[in-house]
């Protein structure tokens, strides 16, 4: 049965969720419960991972200094922004994005493709290019896997690809 209802999702969209999860859930299960996330997180985890989801940044910033509960890094504090966080309630996702040294920074964002476009769209700082432009293009990053899946292309090729329509 389907329903049309904008904010209600269809049964096939839910069945398809839950096909998609039970993939997840057989994949990673042995990891999961080697890190010792509670059971009902996993299907959280699944679903922010599917929406990439990274929104740790509402709950909770690095200080130097705050009130409310917080935890030490280093010199650094997180710092709780909201009331209360229920434990166990959430899982959070963090985008690691690249692990370099200063004497690699120049060589990793040549070599590595789509780091230097990632790291532009996250600063807001583009590299000049010779015509004036910026490589990236945030629509680019999300079609890739699209075409990726659909042609069976790899990543370059598909960027490729893209480029040229």
């Amino acid at each position: 049965m389907v329903i049309s209802s904008n904010s209600v999702p269809s049964a096939d969209a839910a069945s398809t969720f839950m096909l998609q999860y039970g993939r997840f859930e057989a994949a990673h299960q042995q990891q999961l419960e080697s890190l010792g996330l509670p059971k009902p997180l996993w299907k959280v985890l699944f679903k922010k991972l599917l929406e990439e989801k990274l929104d740790i940044g509402e709950w909770v910033v690095f200080g130097e200094e705050c009130a409310g509960d917080l935890r030490n890094l280093g010199q650094h504090q997180l710092c709780l922004q909201k009331d209360e966080l229920i434990a166990e309630s959430d899982v959070f996702l963090v985008d690691h994005i690249w692990t370099t040294t200063a004497s690699n920074v120049q060589q990793d964002l040549e070599r590595i493709p789509g780091l230097l476009g990632r790291m532009e769209q996250i600063t807001g700082i583009y590299e000049p290019h010779t015509d004036g432009k910026h490589d990236y293009d945030p629509l680019q990053d999300i079609n890739v896997p699209v075409v990726m899946s659909q042609a069976g292309v790899d990543e370059s090729r598909a960027r490729e690809l893209l480029r040229e329509h």
